[in-house]
């Protein structure tokens, strides 16, 4: 029997981060209005990868990273600066090494992270592969694949 994946599956379940980041450009000293976040795309070991709107930000410059659970920014976006920054995971400090459009007029930004709380990152790196390794589960299962 086959199993109606449109039952178990949504497309909210497929989306690319639960996490998102606000960001000041360092370089530059510009940053995003601070009720803008940008998503974050890919989280490795010592880089991250951000979706950024055209102008924000190009390769060598340093930005500072806040970076909130994707429900508790849009919770406290018009909130005062204190409840917001009880809601964020971290700060870190990164320089964007590669920068790449995509088809929208947003770019794609890798960056190496140059200063975080190790201990902060770590749990951060740590929920991030565990959410990654249970959707692939689960997706094997209802493909049949166990």
């Amino acid at each position: 029997m086959a199993i109606p994946q449109q039952k178990y599956f949504q497309e909210k379940d497929f989306e690319n981060t639960e996490y998102v980041a606000t960001l000041n450009n360092s370089t530059t000293q510009t940053s995003l209005p601070k009720e803008v976040a940008v998503p974050i795309v890919e989280i490795e070991s010592r880089s991250i990868a951000l979706l950024v709107p055209s102008g924000i930000c190009t390769t060598g410059h340093s930005l500072v990273l806040e970076i909130f659970r994707k429900n508790d920014f849009n919770e406290v976006k018009t909130k005062d600066g204190v409840l917001r920054d009880q809601k964020k995971i971290l700060s870190l400090t990164a320089k964007v090494i590669q920068k790449e459009s995509n088809e929208a007029g947003k770019f794609y930004v890798s960056l190496e992270i140059k200063q975080v709380v190790e201990k902060e990152w770590k749990a951060l790196f740590e929920e991030i592969q565990e959410m990654k390794t249970s959707r692939a589960h689960t997706f094997r299962i209802v493909k049949g694949g166990g």
